[in-house]
């Protein structure tokens, strides 16, 4: 992006097109270095709006939610805004993160203040504008329609005034509008991407095309972090369109004209791989594994607190209690599994590397790319391009770094597809969890005291190498439970590290996915001990937690909790306070004498606080609960080291006919602005086996909920 000084800015002015660019800065000084550098919004002469994003678009809406808070402030359709990718310079980054990233359930709640100024200052320089033309104070004018207004009737489009308000100087902290004067803000609003990909015109990643591109595929060693021993490339170098065979550290690349001649180049390879001091364990042997670890676990110490004093209170608890619960849990690996497997397109040449792809996280990609290939991160252009799903797995960068190496020995432009195959047996997998949970209990079944000890692999270690140098503590791992709403008195939690041999990363809900499984699974038996009614123990634990208190009781009135059902049905509950939001939700099921489940409905109450486009906080909402069910249906397995699903035979996803009704209410409690992309995926699993217990009176303990005979 040129580095224009703001006289050649404003010099340029008299070109045919002007943009008025306005960036997110925090004083005065910043304005006159950024305003070329923090390109947020440009407004030509012709009035089109373009705002940049850092925010990738995987399915979840968030440009269209950026657009109208844009648009809000600016008194524009938020249809006439279009949305491009900012660079990727640190101006662009995410102030909490440091990144240029999308995760977390950070797109809209991270960037609602800044963005909102945006639209503000873009106004205010605008009406000074008009202002000034008309010789008349600005707070005689107004802003409607992308025009300003004054009292007389007049009226000057956006680009009109474009050029006069360029040359004027940003208000370092603009005001911005009240919420009883948001219009747009709250409203439905179509998503500004479905068009293109209802039209076919969208361009994902492995739509990708460059002149001369060549298409590669891979093998890559069976056991993960094995290494390529040998391999003998003539078989594949024989069949018609392969260019040529690019052998990784790992891995043996097949590059020909075409994907169809890439694949059948590489099913004729054989190749040799090195085994040694790899972990090859079979998911059998590593639930004992993990739940022998677990009782070793490192304590989590809250910042300034004391370790020692705070485990000896939990064991005086414990000592006096009344009654002592303990419960095991466990959860396997899960796949990403997104419909488009992984992908990039690479070009490298002259000591610069370009890529386009499907991406969450182009800081990082950037750096990796630039490390693998040895040279400076600002020779290496990241191009984002739609994704087919990411639920995390687009947080990581080994396949951008294929296909660069790949590029580079090549010399051409090539594409990297994965097979599905590849992509379901090479994936950086939701971790399998092992937990033992224990309460003392008073004379009222209360907790006095909770004690949380798991295991597993490290998703910090495996995704970020190097960041999380041992013995830290992967707090991801107690994501939900260090923050449990609920009254449960004094809390130990631990947290022990397990080699597993495959590669564990975040998937969609991170920690959540497991631990509230575990935490409401637990808090469900102990209302059972209590003689208790489920919604009515929560409540008994929430009483001082308001928010929840009001979403908890709203999922049970719209779930029918209470109501009558015939035998072999039941329903569940559950409840996950995580990144601003509170979702609770009701399963009701029918079990048959097969084991098979009818879901018949999920009723979920969601709080995030305040909400940008209703519609697509509910399609997050009903998307998360598809996510959260298939994942209670499936696993990644390994046998001696190798991932044993390969496909979606293997690993299905729900299909229309299995799908519930889904009915989601959405509960404004306050002015936070929460997140809406993971928070209801953690709920499914503990409320679906919560149901089983209401309809079967047996307990689930473990998912898949295959392993205990049960079948969606």
């Amino acid at each position: 992006m040129p580095r224009l000084s703001r006289r050649g800015f404003i010099a340029g002015g008299a070109a045919a097109s002007v943009a008025l660019v306005i960036g997110a800065s925090s004083s005065k000084a910043d304005v006159v270095d950024k305003i070329t550098l923090h390109r947020w919004l440009r407004i030509d002469t012709s009035g089109g709006i373009t705002l940049l994003s850092n925010t990738s678009e995987i399915g979840q809406g968030t440009g269209t939610g950026l657009a109208q808070l844009v648009a809000e402030e600016l008194d524009v359709d938020p249809q006439l805004i279009k949305l491009e990718m900012a660079p990727i310079l640190p101006e662009f980054f995410n102030p909490g993160t440091n990144s240029y990233a999308v995760f977390g359930s950070r797109g809209l709640r991270g960037q609602f203040d800044a963005m909102r100024k945006v639209g503000a200052a873009a106004r205010t320089m605008l009406v000074e504008a008009a202002a000034a033309r008309w010789a008349v104070a600005p707070e005689t004018c107004r802003t409607s329609g992308g025009k300003v207004h004054d009292s007389s009737g007049r009226a000057l489009s956006y680009g009109d005034l474009v050029e006069d308000a360029a040359r004027r100087q940003p208000p370092v902290d603009p005001v911005v509008k009240p919420r009883s004067e948001w219009s747009v803000i709250g409203k439905p609003a179509p998503r500004l991407d479905l068009p293109a990909k209802v039209d076919g015109s969208a361009v994902y990643g492995i739509d990708a095309s460059r002149p001369g591109l060549l298409v590669a595929t891979i093998i890559q060693c069976p056991v993960q972090r094995g290494r390529l021993k040998s391999v003998e490339t003539a078989p594949a170098l024989a069949v018609s369109g392969v260019r040529e065979v690019v052998q990784l550290a790992d891995a043996v690349a097949v590059v020909a004209t075409g994907y169809w001649a890439a694949k059948k180049g590489a099913e004729a390879l054989s190749p040799a791989w090195d085994l040694e001091g790899v972990p090859q364990k079979s998911s059998d042997s590593l639930i004992s594994e993990m739940q022998k670890a677990s009782a070793n676990g490192k304590a989590y110490v809250a910042q300034g607190a004391d370790g020692e004093a705070e485990a000896a209170a939990v064991k005086a608890d414990f000592a006096v209690a009344t009654r002592v619960h303990m419960a095991s849990y466990h959860v396997p690996f899960l796949a990403h599994a997104t419909l488009e497997p992984m992908n990039a397109t690479a070009e490298v040449k002259g000591g610069r590397a370009e890529l386009w792809l499907p991406t969450q996280t182009q800081s990082a990609t950037r750096n990796a790319v630039a490390r693998a290939l040895s040279i400076a991160p600002e020779n290496v252009t990241i191009n984002t391009l739609l994704s087919g799903g990411g639920y995390g797995r687009r947080l990581e960068y080994d396949f951008a770094i294929q296909a660069a190496l790949i590029a580079r020995e090549v010399g051409s432009p090539v594409k990297l597809i994965w097979s599905r195959e590849e992509d379901m047996t090479h994936g950086f997998y939701r971790p399998a969890a092992t937990a033992t949970l224990a309460a003392a209990l008073n004379a009222d079944g209360r907790p006095t005291a909770f004690t949380f000890r798991s295991a597993g692999p490290s998703p910090l270690a495996d995704t970020r190498p190097g960041t999380f140098p041992p013995p830290a503590f992967d707090v991801s791992f107690l994501s939900t439970i260090a923050t449990s709403p609920y009254a449960l008195g004094r809390k130990l939690m631990t947290w022990a590290k397990v080699e597993t041999g495959a590669r564990a990363g975040f998937w969609r809900s991170v920690g959540a996915s497991q631990n509230v499984f575990f935490l409401e699974s637990f808090i469900d038996e102990l209302a059972q001990l209590a003689g208790e009614d489920p919604v009515g123990y929560r409540r008994s634990l929430l009483a001082d937690r308001p928010r929840e208190l009001a979403v908890l009781d709203a999922v049970a009135r719209e779930g029918d909790w209470g109501q009558p059902l015939r035998p072999g049905q039941g329903r569940g509950v559950a409840l996950v306070s995580m990144s601003e939001t509170v979702c609770a939700q009701v399963v009701q099921i029918e079990v048959g004498e097969d084991g098979h489940i009818d879901v018949q409905r999920v009723v979920c109450a969601l709080d995030c606080g305040t909400v940008v486009n209703p519609n697509a906080v509910r399609a997050q909402a009903e998307g998360g609960i598809v996510w959260g069910l298939a994942g209670a249906f499936n696993a990644i397995s390994l046998k001696d080291g190798v991932v044993e699903q390969s496909n979606f035979d293997s690993y299905p996803l729900p299909m229309l006919g299995q799908m519930p009704k889904i009915e989601v209410h959405l509960i404004g409690s306050s002015t936070i602005v929460g997140g809406a992309g993971e928070e209801t995926v953690p709920p499914v699993a503990p409320a679906l086996a919560n149901a089983i217990f209401a309809a079967m009176g047996k307990r689930v303990s473990q998912l898949p909920l295959t392993a205990s005979g049960y079948s969606l």
